[in-house]
């Protein structure tokens, strides 16, 4: 099986529900128990945040990390998504895997899970529910909501701020 996260899509979802998603819950929801092929994250890096603390702990987890510069335009707007290459991978990816475990809501791939589905693995996607797209959902072969049991959530530090 392979696994592949598009952390934007989860950084946001996890934001919703004011946390962070726990990794380790995460991968195990996602393997549970098979044997794991592959797990690629892809980051989109910004100058004025690092991420430095967050891309090692994925590597400790064994999580191959594909990173991307945030592109600003002249107008303001913000480029960094990594959808085409993340569906490319997949694909190159999908002729040697029974399952393929998209950590993602994005609806945009809609159309990567049925064509991943017509070559023969099953396609499982993994997502906050208020975040994914219903045709994802549809689309795949299941579904498996991230909810606050895959959260970490910030302790209120001594002094009470």
């Amino acid at each position: 099986m392979g696994v592949f996260i598009d952390v934007q899509n989860m950084y946001y979802g996890a934001r919703r529900l004011k946390g962070k998603l726990d990794f380790d819950a995460l991968l195990e929801a996602a393997v549970q128990g098979r044997r794991q092929i592959k797990t690629t994250a892809y980051v989109v890096e910004s100058k004025e945040i690092d991420q430095s603390q967050f891309i090692a702990m994925l590597q400790k987890r064994a999580i191959e990390v594909r990173r991307k510069t945030l592109h600003v335009r002249a107008d303001g707007s913000m480029k960094g998504d990594w959808d085409m290459e993340l569906a490319l991978d997949i694909l190159d990816a999908a002729p040697g895997l029974d399952v393929v475990v998209l950590v993602s809501g994005d609806g945009d791939f809609t159309s990567l899970v049925k064509r991943v589905k017509s070559m023969g693995p099953r396609v499982e996607v993994i997502a906050f529910p208020r975040a994914t797209a219903k045709s994802l959902v549809k689309s795949a072969d299941s579904f498996q909501p991230l909810d606050r049991k895959f959260m970490i959530y910030a302790r209120p530090t001594k002094g009470g701020t």
